[in-house]
């Protein structure tokens, strides 16, 4: 297995930039979904207070997600598989899986593996989503266990 980068985000910057980056960003989408509130909707209802609409107009790239509708569909999904999946929507040419590490509610940090997109298929994906996802787990357990909040 190949992955360029492992990393671990907490609770992400509030600012205009912090806001459109965490949506962009697997990290970011794992613990949106699980209720954390970083200011993302507000991102939105100051592009509509500007015309735009529901619709950041800029997104870091051109894959990232733009609107709320998109959004939500996202965090949806990322709910129900319980991992979270971006593929060149923060920095071209990368995709990001990210698990939340569940010791708090909502959490407040997650786990991430970035790899280069032509790697991000079919079973390496797999083998991915399946070693952050233990190794997030196992975090969690042992946080709990050592009674951290």
């Amino acid at each position: 297995m190949t992955a360029i980068l492992v990393a671990m985000l907490s609770v992400a910057a509030k600012d205009a930039f912090g806001v459109l980056s965490t949506i962009a960003m697997a990290r970011g989408r794992a613990l949106i979904s699980g209720g954390l509130d970083v200011g993302y909707e507000a991102a939105f209802i100051f592009t509509a207070a500007f015309g735009a609409g529901p619709v950041i107009k800029n997104g870091l790239t051109p894959h990232s997600l733009t609107s709320r509708p998109a959004l939500h569909a996202e965090l949806d999904a990322v709910r129900k598989r319980g991992w979270a999946f971006e593929r060149e929507q923060n920095t071209e040419g990368v995709a990001c899986v990210a698990v939340a590490v569940g010791y708090r509610i909502p959490a407040t940090d997650a786990i991430s593996c970035s790899m280069p997109t032509h790697l991000a298929t079919g079973d390496h994906l797999d083998q991915v989503v399946t070693a952050v996802s233990k190794h997030t787990e196992a975090l969690a357990r042992t946080l709990r266990r050592e009674g951290i909040r």
